[in-house]
């Protein structure tokens, strides 16, 4: 039956109150105790053992007294017990509850490469936590990429495209006890490459630019191995290359320099790939025409800032980025560097020669004209 307590009110003056691990004395029948640690107790025991008869009841406003299964902080609770005795405070404490509500959300996917992780969590005792952040491809995750941090969120960086990454959270709290959560996933978004983007291709990085409605490299082609410019190109299952005056300096400056079927990989196909990338070509005679068109054909407006003089000075306005790359005769002797360049296209004139584009440095035509396939010149590849 629960005890009658409105006339004791009056004479709760003192109450024992219970220490973290700590002890008081009680006597037969009804008595009064607090909890004076911050934590609450939820764990009671008694000496001699079995003298608790009752449960705790504490007061409630606008309730009245009710059944405690905790003592908390600042409250009185009445207990009886069958005969004097001792009762033993050993408060317990509780875990961190397990991270929750993750962002991105688990099984997320379009996810940024740069995301900021975030979660919540919660402490049943209010103790101060500390998390640590355990991210990676596996499953689960063995790299902790955050140790001891305080707060809910930590931003990432440099992830890869289309990648599955798996992560979780270790929470801690200041008694020692841990809780380690659910492991979520998500998934980054798919790479979509567009014009301007960088691509590379057989070791090198090319930079990429839109004209009009056409997409270019921005630099000559440079791939291949070298041979000496008195030899032929030859259809050898080999991608060869002239750099000028048999310097690579030049072919890393400037780019390759290439006979016609070499560059079309002995094809006579308009538009064929050749030795550019998947996804690109040797360009047609009607191309260079629309990109000369594009530019209202100001040579200068294709040419590096920097390049050609007089009536010639480049102003990349187009971002073409032309550099006067010079030209290799049939038979090995190079012309033209920091004068003239010229790009194959993958248009022939006759069995002989093909269409190439002209720029030079002292005026800003743009000229479209044939020349003798043995010839070494550069390429610029186009996107498909």
């Amino acid at each position: 039956m629960k005890p009658l307590f409105t006339f004791f009110a009056l004479f709760i003056i003192f109450v024992p109150l219970l220490h973290a691990q700590d002890t008081i004395e009680v006597s037969s029948g009804w008595n009064i105790i607090g909890a004076k640690s911050t934590r609450a107790f939820d764990n009671i025991t008694s000496e001699p053992p079995g003298i608790i008869t009752s449960y705790f009841y504490g007061y409630q406003s606008g309730v009245g007294y009710e059944q405690a299964d905790t003592l908390k902080e600042g409250k009185g609770y009445w207990v009886k017990t069958s005969q004097t005795g001792l009762i033993i405070s050993a408060p317990v404490n509780h875990p961190p509850a397990s991270p929750s509500n993750p962002t991105p959300s688990d099984n997320d996917t379009g996810v940024s490469n740069s995301p900021i992780l975030d979660w919540s969590c919660f402490d049943p005792d209010n103790d101060p936590m500390t998390y640590d952040v355990y991210f990676g491809t596996d499953n689960p995750p063995a790299s902790k990429i955050s140790s001891g941090q305080n707060s809910t969120f930590l931003s990432w960086s440099g992830l890869n495209n289309s990648t599955t990454y798996y992560w979780n959270i270790v929470a801690k709290d200041s008694q020692g006890d841990s809780t380690v959560g659910t492991v979520w996933r998500f998934t980054t978004s798919l790479f979509v490459w567009t014009c301007s983007s960088p691509i590379s291709y057989e070791g090198k990085t090319y930079n990429t630019v839109q004209i009009g409605n056409q997409c270019w490299f921005r630099e000559n082609l440079d791939v291949g191995a070298m041979i000496v410019r008195t030899s032929n190109q030859s259809n050898n299952s080999l991608l060869e290359k002239y750099c000028y005056n048999d310097d690579t300096v030049n072919c890393n400056t400037y780019g390759g320099l290439y006979q016609w079927n070499e560059a079309m990989q002995y094809s006579t196909a308009e538009g064929v790939q050749g030795i550019c990338p998947s996804g690109w070509h040797v360009p047609t005679l009607t191309e260079f025409q629309t990109l000369k068109t594009a530019v209202g054909n100001d040579g200068n407006a294709l040419k590096e800032v920097g390049q050609g003089t007089g009536g010639g000075v480049g102003t990349n306005a187009s971002g073409f980025s032309v550099l006067l790359a010079g030209y290799r005769y049939d038979g090995g002797a190079c012309y033209y560097l920091g004068e003239e360049t010229y790009s194959w296209s993958s248009t022939q004139y006759n069995a002989t020669n093909a269409y190439y584009l002209h720029l030079n440095y002292y005026d800003s035509n743009i000229n479209l004209n044939f020349d003798y396939e043995q010839n070494g010149l550069s390429i610029r590849c186009l996107i498909d």
